[in-house]
């Protein structure tokens, strides 16, 4: 067998799957594997922080960079390297991903605003937004098939993880018995003179990691009772306590397992 000059051959294809580690090697010309598209089979497999059943693409030249784009020896859409990564801004006219159903009707937006109250009301220049256009349905995230954050008109819940109220800074001024929930996060207590309320913590477990604030605010001389739910204890064994004066104040936090702690 006879070749011309400047053709190199190789023993092995460009591109090999290993079943044995999930893996398509990209290589050049010397069979040196330069790249994968791989599913990790095991914990920080190909990529650190991977787990068994993530999908990975690297290249394996740590030096060098990762490159996305479309049309030969044009500008690369995004570029990933360990200094840093870089999308190009001219992915749309207007910094837009848009991501489209079978009728090629722009549901979302990925979006980089470029002035104020684009996308999103309030956003201003520099703000990333992520929103549903269709204001009559849900902008949620998640893995696999199970929702962690709901987004919405109507309500917001991010689950199992933290309230709604958790993630910001209202207060709610309360003057009479309260059941506390995830609506709630900062809690103004005003009771009328020679008047006990009572405000009860949900049952430990319901809403795992939520914490409350709760202060006196007024200086009559009604009393808020903080109680437990069901058989819970706050600090390992009360199950009340009691904000006398004015500027009296505390924050409880459930730690699960039955148990409420003030900080």
């Amino acid at each position: 067998m006879s070749l011309s000059r400047g053709i190199r051959v190789i023993s092995g294809p460009l591109a090999s799957c290993s079943n044995a580690s999930h893996a398509i090697d990209i290589s050049d010309l010397t069979y040196d594997p330069l790249g994968q598209f791989a599913y990790a089979a095991g914990a920080s497999a190909y990529l650190s922080g991977s787990t068994a059943g993530d999908v990975c693409l690297l290249n394996n030249n740590a030096s060098k960079k990762l490159l996305f784009g479309v049309g030969t020896n044009s500008a690369p859409s995004m570029t990933i390297s360990a200094a840093r990564t870089n999308v190009l801004n001219s992915l749309s006219a207007y910094h837009v991903i848009d991501i489209r159903n079978g009728s090629d009707t722009v549901k979302s937006n990925y979006a980089y605003v470029t002035s104020p109250n684009e996308y999103l009301t309030g956003s201003t220049a520099g703000d990333m937004c992520l929103t549903n256009v269709d204001s009559s349905k849900k902008l949620m995230l998640g893995t696999g098939t199970s929702p962690l954050a709901t987004l919405s008109t109507a309500t917001t819940s991010i689950a199992n993880r933290l309230s709604t109220r958790s993630l910001q800074t209202s207060v709610t001024p309360i003057t009479a018995n309260t059941n506390l929930d995830d609506t709630y996060c900062n809690v103004a207590c005003a009771p009328p003179a020679a008047t006990t309320i009572t405000v009860y913590l949900p049952l430990s477990g319901t809403y795992t990691g939520i914490g409350y604030t709760l202060a006196k605010t007024n200086s009559g001389s009604g009393i808020v009772t903080i109680s437990r739910s069901g058989g819970d204890t706050i600090d390992g064994s009360y199950t009340t306590y009691t904000l006398t004066n004015r500027h009296d104040r505390m924050r409880l936090v459930d730690y699960g397992l039955g148990v409420w702690y003030s900080f």
